[in-house]
């Protein structure tokens, strides 16, 4: 029997460790189910007051929280056998595979999975936001991807809401750099639109298999994150997909969808039930398994020993012809005979002009004829013109600073006319009501895309909007399979000069 947490809770394995504490898998003995449960390490150099605040504060915020995108916290508590009593958490233990392990080990996502994690964990995010709650560390270790094909976002270790105290000393930069927002990279706080950045470069990660802005430094990637652009996506990620990725993670939060409900709309768009995030593993399995086990039974009844002497002075015998080799040779067969009905069409006709002396012809069907003649003498400049014709419309350009202000219809309008797709989303705001207040994505636009504008609605009466003030602390990567500790190098940023 392992150790009994409080007389209640068996210890068995560690399935995360990192700088903060770890996570074992456990069993709850009077409900008689499994659990994960994250151990806090005190003594280890931080203010145990500090920590022992943050971590109540993350029971407490995703406790509050009941999706079935976020993993749920069922208890805390402190360890009682242990001198430092320990604190800990009771949490939900989801079985599945952290996303960035499924990146490591399979390489990029197809694009409609990528848009179905898009949308299950901007869902998820959605509910978060509408409490209040920033997760402020979405990354691909805190996303496990379940059997059942369902994303999970699990460890709210520095998650922020408006009741949150501050942990950590002002000006420290929390989060990890990779994924982290630029307003994050700033010292700036994080707003639920940080999160959505987060959410759109971890999808350019699952598309392409390669984290964008990742550098040889923290400070570096930081950086990156500030100063340098989305390397664009290829052109075989579907439109409307490359269009919502651009928007997610523009560089001014304002230009980012207003919600992660927009997100998780546009997303679904993109998808059908019955796609999966990632293709089973085992999905290729039981074909290969098949040919293993049939092949011997396919080559039980082998000709008698007495046949072989025969078998040199025979022809080969060929596997008669499929249907499609069949239809193959009739449609060449018949490809031969009209190259040469053409051929004798254009002697007679070249025979005709020789005849007829140098008039030139009346008939137009003539000129059409001969102009596929070999004594033609084409202009160059008419090869090109296809290919020239054939190539797609530039980029269109979306000035946001000249759309915010107005009304919705003449913001339609004027993207319209760009060749532009609209979409409407509402919010409240102090602007007047119909005016548009948002625009993404903005800047070059691929022809054809959708373009959101955000539109000013009156606001009901209502309290205050909660104070942006954000604590900032260190990063705790709680460990992917069950929202606990990860690499502790992963989660912490650079500090801010």
């Amino acid at each position: 029997m392992g150790t009994l947490l409080n007389g209640r809770y068996e210890l068995g394995e560690a399935i995360g460790t990192g700088g903060m504490g770890r996570v074992h898998r456990a069993t709850d003995t009077r409900l008689g189910r499994s659990v994960a449960i994250k151990i806090l390490r005190v003594g280890g150099g931080e203010d145990d007051t500090t920590a022992r605040a943050r971590f109540k504060a993350e029971a407490t915020l995703a406790g509050s929280l009941h999706h079935p995108g976020i993993a749920q916290v069922y208890d805390v508590g402190e360890d009682e056998s242990s001198p430092e009593h320990e604190p800990f958490i009771v949490m939900q233990l989801i079985e599945g595979t952290p996303l960035s392990r499924l990146l490591a080990e399979r390489g990029a996502i197809p694009a409609d999975g990528v848009a179905k994690l898009v949308g299950q964990v901007a869902d998820a995010l959605e509910t978060a936001h509408l409490a209040g709650i920033v997760h402020r560390d979405l990354k691909p270790s805190n996303i496990v991807v379940t059997p059942q094909g369902r994303a999970v976002l699990v460890d709210f270790g520095i998650a922020w809401s408006a009741g949150s105290e501050p942990l950590t000393a002002t000006g420290s930069i929390i989060g990890t750099a990779e994924y982290f927002s630029p307003e994050q990279a700033a010292g700036r706080p994080a707003t639920a639109r940080s999160d959505l950045y987060s959410l759109g470069i971890v999808a350019y990660h699952c598309l392409t298999g390669v984290s964008p802005f990742r550098r040889d430094t923290a400070v570096a990637t930081a950086m990156a994150q500030l100063t340098t652009d989305l390397p664009p996506l290829d052109d075989s990620v579907p439109a409307a997909l490359r269009t919502l990725i651009t928007s997610l993670t523009q560089k001014e939060p304002d230009d980012r969808p207003s919600s992660a409900a927009i997100v998780a709309s546009l997303a679904n768009a993109e998808t059908s039930p019955a796609t999966q995030i990632v293709p089973p593993v085992t999905s290729a399995i039981p074909p290969a398994a098949q040919a293993t086990t049939v092949q011997p039974a396919a080559a039980a009844p082998p000709p008698p020993p007495t046949a072989a002497p025969t078998a040199p002075v025979a022809p080969p015998v060929l596997p008669p012809p499929s249907g499609a080799d069949e239809r193959e040779r009739r449609s060449s067969h018949w490809i031969v005979l009209a190259v040469i009905a053409v051929l004798l069409v254009l002697a007679a006709v070249l025979g005709a002009q020789a005849l007829g002396g140098d008039d030139d012809p009346a008939d137009p069907g003539s000129t059409t004829a001969t102009s596929d003649s070999p004594t033609d003498d084409p202009t160059p400049s008419e090869t090109p013109e296809p290919t020239q014709s054939s190539e797609e419309p530039d980029d269109v350009t979306v000035d946001r600073n000249s759309l915010i202000g107005l009304t919705y219809d003449d913001a339609a309008d004027q993207l319209k006319q760009l060749g532009l797709s609209v979409r409407r989303e509402e919010e409240t705001s102090p602007a007047p009501a119909g005016t548009v207040t948002g625009v993404s994505p903005s800047g070059s636009v691929e022809p054809g895309s959708t373009v959101i504008l955000t539109v000013a609605k009156e606001a009901p009466e209502t309290t205050a909007p909660p104070s942006e003030t954000t604590p900032t602390e260190p990063a705790d990567d709680a460990g992917p399979a069950a929202g606990g500790p990860g690499d502790k190098k992963d989660d912490k940023g650079p500090k801010k000069p």
